[in-house]
């Protein structure tokens, strides 16, 4: 007896396990590892409804994406945000909630504008001004 089997697979298995990192810098593209199960070669990978690049997948049970930098206004004001991160496979669309946090860049650091006195012996105090 011969059997075709079809070209789908069952995905009644189909889950998203982690995200990894599940972090990033609203200001950043993040690499980022999504472990799964029973993805397809045509996945496609959204964080917070914005698509990721370079999607590649790694076998059944691993994709890896570049999440995109994102507007720092979607935070709402907050220092950071969790996002939902979704994956279009085989007809199919899974999602982990709240799987990614975008966090708001750190405040720009200060600036020396010069050191006084320029040149001193050992031991002197110097003053070293700073500007935000």
């Amino acid at each position: 007896l011969i059997v075709d089997l079809p070209d789908k697979l069952d995905r009644t298995l189909e889950k998203i396990w982690a995200v990894w990192p599940n972090r990033g810098l609203t200001n950043q593209e993040t690499m980022v590892t999504i472990k799964g199960e029973n993805f397809s070669n045509d996945a496609r990978v959204f964080v917070g409804g914005k698509e990721a690049a370079d999607v590649k997948v790694l076998g059944r049970d691993f994709i890896v994406a570049t999440f995109p930098r994102i507007s720092k206004d979607l935070l709402e004001g907050e220092k950071e945000k969790k996002f939902t991160v979704k994956v279009l496979t085989g007809g199919d669309s899974l999602a982990a909630g709240k799987a990614f946090t975008y966090l708001a860049p750190p405040a720009d650091p200060f600036r020396i504008e010069k050191i006084e006195p320029p040149t001193a012996p050992h031991g002197t105090t110097i003053a070293i001004p700073t500007k935000k």
